[in-house]
């Protein structure tokens, strides 16, 4: 998942005030007593992140902290209850983890940005593969059930996906994935630049969503940047144009069991994997402008609404999410900070979304 900053309230008020429009723009405003905080925070020298997040349940996750500007090994963190705690690491150098998955305390897995995939056993890491390509996203449906995706947006071809069956890791199917969403081991969902793939449990059937997408110019060029399938008849997509200034325009579309259809219209904007919320619904940050100020809109029953998150004038960025299974109290991890990128010092924040 690539980094995304937050869209502090002064920010959106200057987009609007200017004129611009803003993802927000079609979204209602969300009054839930549950909201978005900060539950817990690193410093380092130069500036500290958390990368990446995994939950297997309430009160049981897994996250993953680097440091901004200097070339430390990633450190690993546990919560147990409400305390996150330092726990055993793997040395990968100064190589970044961008991915992680769980299915319970004895079988978690990371994947770092140079390729390198590893599996924690409940006692011990122990690695399990390296690819010579970029992974973006890593899904873990059991010991023996492990699936990682390629980066869909670098140039030339992509790592696509790839299965772990407890033996090897080998290939699966001949499209260049960059992201899935699983329901079963017998039926997984993904995406490429311009189209979505479905795995039956043997084999992956394509279908192109370039007519839904927003019409490509000389600035502008629309991708699927996300995935989410809630049912065999309730799969989401994001979706963006892509143009040069502002990101957008931003599109969901709908698989409904049957066909392929655009659920919203264009908005200012894009966006990467969605995040399930444990509900049925959907976290889906959505960017904007460039370098990029990010909302963070939540997506239940094809409505969207916007929360609020917990900065003010702060800015800070995502580097992953999650969600436990048993637990609708979503985490996302990032870093934030107080003044210019250029001045400031990064921490690393994990937040947490629940009453």
């Amino acid at each position: 998942m690539r980094p995304l900053r937050l869209m502090a309230p002064t920010a959106l008020a200057a987009l609007l005030a200017a004129g611009l429009s803003s993802p927000l723009a079609a979204a209602g405003t969300s009054h839930a007593a549950a909201a978005w905080r900060v539950v817990h925070s690193i410093h380092g020298q130069g500036g500290a992140e958390f990368t990446s997040v995994t939950a297997i349940a309430k009160g049981d996750a897994w996250a993953f902290s680097d440091s901004v500007a200097t070339a430390t090994a990633p450190k690993v963190w546990r919560l147990t209850g409400t305390t996150w705690s330092s726990a055993p690491a793997q040395s990968v150098g100064a190589d970044a983890i961008v991915a992680s998955g769980a299915t319970s305390d004895s079988n978690v897995w990371f994947a770092t940005a140079g390729g390198r995939v590893d599996h924690w056993n409940g006692t011990a890491w122990r690695g399990s593969a390296t690819f010579s390509r970029f992974i973006s996203i890593l899904l873990v449906l059991g010991p023996t059930d492990v699936w990682v995706f390629g980066q869909a947006f670098l140039p030339g071809p992509n790592l696509g996906a790839w299965h772990y069956d407890g033996k090897s890791w080998r290939r699966s199917g001949a499209f260049q994935l960059g992201g899935g969403s699983a329901l079963s081991r017998s039926s997984i969902w993904a995406f490429a630049m311009r189209s979505v793939a479905h795995f039956d449990g043997h084999s992956w059937t394509s279908t192109s969503v370039a007519g839904l997408l927003p019409k490509d110019s000389l600035l502008c060029h629309s991708y699927v940047g996300g995935i989410y399938a809630a049912s065999s008849t309730d799969v989401w997509v994001t979706a963006a144009g892509g143009c040069q200034d502002y990101r957008g325009p931003f599109v969901l579309l709908h698989f409904d069991g049957w066909t392929w259809h655009r659920h919203i219209a264009p908005a200012f904007g894009s966006a990467g994997q969605m995040i399930p919320d444990g509900r049925g619904g959907a976290w889906i940050p959505v960017v904007t402008g460039v370098p990029g100020q990010t909302a963070m809109l939540h997506e239940v029953a094809g409505r969207l609404t916007s929360v609020a998150l917990p900065f003010g004038p702060d800015r800070g960025e995502f580097s992953g999410a999650s969600i436990g299974s048993e637990t609708s109290a979503a985490l996302a991890v990032g870093s934030v900070h107080s003044t210019s990128f250029a001045t400031s010092s990064f921490a690393g924040v994990i937040l947490q979304y629940g009453p």
